[in-house]
């Protein structure tokens, strides 16, 4: 692979390695992001800020779509929404 608009040239051993450094950093920007944002969410959560997304569907409508998903396994889900 070679960058167009970048001198990376990863036929040499310093262009793989290069773009393996590039690789790295962008995984470490994505695993911060992600710890930043469960720790906000746990903050949140302990200041009662933060519920969870709201329910869409009551638990007796899922039990009756699983017991009809037993009694019928071939059945689709959107069959047993119906």
């Amino acid at each position: 692979m070679k960058a167009t608009e970048q001198p990376i040239d990863t036929s040499t051993a310093a262009g793989k390695c290069f773009l393996d450094m590039l690789g790295v950093f962008a995984e470490f920007e994505t695993n911060l992001r992600r710890e930043r944002q469960l720790g906000g969410i746990a903050k949140a959560k302990a200041t009662g800020v933060y519920k969870g997304r709201r329910v869409s569907i009551d638990a007796a409508t899922v039990r009756e779509m699983m017991s009809s998903a037993v009694t019928r396994p071939g059945a689709f889900a959107s069959e047993i929404r119906k």
